[in-house]
């Protein structure tokens, strides 16, 4: 073959190969919605259902995972070929609420608890390569900023007692996957649904009583700082011949809350 032909169809191959790659490669942006259930809920301390009076007591346990809730997504990515890419994603999780009931034959005490957390997700991207409808896989780490907020209600006759505490500080690390589809609308636009599951906990490192009302009268001016604040530590003495001044957060260890869940979303991608 003369050398003319060899650089011609050298070159011929390499265009082919070069718009392939073109083509199945490139940048997006993608935004999505959903919800998380609870999954993998653990039972928190002094956080249950309760019924007692002087005779007899009854008490259930509540399942808690803080990971329940609204999420909102915004993610750029970038696939390197049609088969393989990468992401990061930002995720707001607006958590709802999980109640517990305390009840005697003096008054009700309502307990709830309910977390907001900020998720950054750098993820790999495995695609089957299809043109029109592709499925998908997703698999991530997952860092977080958060706030788990505890909120009680207690009702007596006239007498009402309200407190609000928020517990913050620290980072959330876990993992995540995601199975999808993406359905192709045109060259820039795809719609896709997705399903997902978060194995994640938290361990906050602070925590501060933000609202405390006795029958409409703010009770906060009145406490110190030792009531209002609490800083969570891995390790704990007490030496009971010297508590600690009431100046200075109360020390208590940290928990590790859950935060697990399975979540159904769906949106749209953008490619660049």
């Amino acid at each position: 073959m003369k050398p003319f032909y060899r650089r011609a169809i050298t070159c011929a191959i390499t265009g082919c190969l070069f718009s392939t790659f073109a083509f199945t490669q490139g940048f997006y942006i993608s935004i999505n919605g959903g919800y998380s259930f609870p999954m993998s809920c653990q039972n928190l301390p002094d956080f249950y259902n309760s019924s007692s009076n002087n005779d007899s007591a009854k008490i259930d346990q509540v399942n808690v995972s803080l990971g329940k809730g609204v999420s909102f997504v915004v993610t750029a990515g970038y696939m390197f070929n049609k088969y393989l890419g990468a992401e990061i994603g930002f995720n707001y999780l607006l958590g709802t609420k999980t109640k517990a009931v305390y009840i005697t034959d003096y008054g009700k005490t309502d307990y709830f608890i309910s977390a907001d957390m900020i998720r950054f997700v750098p993820s790999v991207v495995i695609t089957a390569g299809l043109d029109r409808v592709n499925p998908y896989a997703k698999f991530g780490m997952i860092l977080g900023i958060g706030s788990v907020t505890n909120e009680m209600t207690y009702e007596e006759g006239s007498t009402l007692v309200e407190k609000t505490f928020v517990m913050s500080g620290g980072t959330a690390i876990g993992c995540m996957a995601v199975t999808g589809v993406l359905v192709k609308l045109n060259k820039h636009f795809s719609f896709f649904g997705e399903l997902t599951m978060v194995s994640l906990s938290y361990a906050p490192t602070k925590g501060k009583l933000i609202h405390a009302t006795y029958n409409n009268n703010d009770l906060l001016p009145g406490l110190s700082v030792k009531d209002k604040e609490t800083e969570y530590v891995r390790s704990l003495k007490v030496n009971y011949l010297d508590p600690e001044p009431d100046d200075q957060p109360k020390k208590e260890l940290r928990q590790k809350l859950p935060f697990g869940s399975f979540g159904i979303s769906a949106g749209v991608r953008f490619c660049l």
